[in-house]
C-alpha cells in the first residue's frame, strides 16, 4: 500500500477511521497513534493492546492476550490461526527484540515515511513460537483482522535482517489493506468463502479465497517494490520467494483475479482497483 498509494493517502486512511477520537491538532503521523488506538479498542470490543511507545511487546501476559485475538480468528483456509502459540516463554525474547529493532532501524534509515507509516498503523509486535497446522506447516508470523494493528512474529530461529525487513513490509501491508477495507469495502462476504469464487494466490501460488489472493497480490507487489528501491537483492532468503519467481507468481495471481468470470460478484470496486494498481506497478518496473 505504501508503493501503491504513497504516504499521504495511507495516513489519510488512518485519519479517517480515527477521526471520531481526535481531540487535538494532528501535525504528524505520530500524533495519530493515540486516536487510532482508541478506534482499535472501540472497533474490536476493548481488547488489551500495547499502549507503549515501544512497538515490541515484552510482557508475557499482554503477549498472550494479544495473540489470542489471532488464534481466535476462523476465516482462514489454511488453519493459520491454529499455528499461533500464545505463550512466548520458551524463546529468547530479548534477542529477537533486538533483531526486529535492527530491521525497523533499517527501514527508518532508508524509507522514513514507510517507517512512520508503520508506527502509525501498528500498535503491537508480539513474539512467540509457531505451532503446526493440519498440513504440518509452521508460520513465520502474521496479522489478522481479529485485531488490526497487531503483528505476530514467530521467531523460533533467528532470521537474517533482510527476512525481518521483508516480514515487516509484508505485515504492514496487510494492516494497511485492512484499514483501507474499513474505509472503502473490498469484498462481498456472502460469496467470499465459496470455492467457485477463489483465485490463485501470489505468494503460495495455490487456490485461495479472494480476500487472501488480493492481499497476497498487494503484499507481493510491495515486497518487489521495496526490493527494487531500498532492500536490494540477496543470494538467499528464507521467508519469501526469489524475485523472478515472486514476480511471475504475482502476475499470474493478478490474471487469475482480473480474468475470473465472477470477480465482480465477490470483489467490490476498490479491491479490483488495487489489483489493477499492482499490475501497473509491475508492468512499469
Amino acid at each position: 500500500m505504501y508503493a501503491l498509494d504513497g504516504f499521504s493517502k495511507n495516513i489519510a486512511s488512518i485519519y479517517k477511521i480515527s477521526a471520531p477520537f481526535i481531540n487535538s491538532r494532528i501535525s504528524t503521523a505520530e500524533d495519530l497513534r493515540a486516536p487510532y488506538r482508541s478506534f482499535i479498542k472501540r472497533f474490536h470490543g476493548d481488547p488489551a493492546i500495547n499502549e507503549s511507545a515501544d512497538l515490541i511487546v515484552q510482557d508475557a501476559t499482554l503477549t498472550h492476550k494479544l495473540l489470542e485475538r489471532i488464534a481466535g480468528s476462523r476465516l482462514n483456509d489454511l488453519d493459520q490461526e491454529k499455528m499461533v502459540d500464545c505463550s512466548p516463554d520458551s524463546i529468547d525474547i530479548a534477542a529477537r527484540k533486538r533483531d526486529i529493532e535492527d530491521a525497523l532501524d533499517f527501514i527508518a534509515a532508508r524509507r522514513p515515511e514507510q517507517y512512520n507509516l508503520l508506527r502509525a498503523a501498528v500498535h503491537s509486535i508480539a513474539i512467540s513460537r509457531s505451532l503446526r497446522n493440519r498440513h504440518g506447516q509452521r508460520a513465520h508470523g502474521g496479522t489478522s483482522n481479529g485485531l488490526i494493528g497487531l503483528i505476530w512474529f514467530a521467531l523460533e530461529e533467528r532470521l537474517c535482517q533482510v527476512d525481518l525487513v521483508e516480514m515487516l513490509v509484508h505485515e504492514l501491508t496487510h494492516t494497511l489493506v485492512f484499514i483501507d477495507e474499513l474505509n472503502h469495502g473490498h469484498f462481498n462476504y456472502q460469496t467470499l468463502t465459496l470455492s467457485d469464487y477463489w483465485a490463485q494466490s501470489a505468494i503460495l501460488s495455490r487456490p485461495r479465497p479472494m480476500d487472501k489472493v488480493v492481499h497476497s497480490i498487494v503484499v507481493s507487489t510491495e515486497l518487489l517494490q521495496a526490493r527494487k528501491t531500498y532492500i536490494g537483492e540477496v543470494h538467499q532468503r528464507r521467508v519469501h520467494p526469489a524475485t523472478p519467481r515472486l514476480t511471475a507468481q504475482t502476475l499470474a495471481a493478478i490474471n487469475s483475479v482480473l480474468h475470473h468470470p465472477r470477480v465482480e460478484e465477490v470483489c467490490l470496486p476498490r479491491a479490483i482497483e488495487l489489483v489493477h494498481g499492482c499490475r501497473e506497478l509491475l508492468e512499469v518496473h
